[in-house]
């Protein structure tokens, strides 16, 4: 007894399925990764960096003008 008689072109290739598999998921996580990053808080840090003047340059200036006069 023989099975059922499937055209063997119209069967979709193992890397076929694996491509509908793999394509949908890595699009997925992608999404996820870029929700994730765009919804984090700044960190301590660079959100410190970003409202404080740059003091440290303003020092040395400050320092290099004393020592120059």
């Amino acid at each position: 007894m023989r099975g059922p008689d499937v055209d063997p072109n119209s069967a979709l290739a193992a890397w076929q399925l694996a491509l509908m598999i793999v394509v949908p998921l890595a699009s997925l996580t992608i999404w996820l990764a870029a929700i994730f990053l765009a919804s984090r808080q700044p960190s301590g840090h660079a959100h410190e960096a970003s409202t404080t003047p740059d003091v440290a340059t303003r020092d040395d200036r400050q320092q290099a003008d004393k020592l120059a006069a």
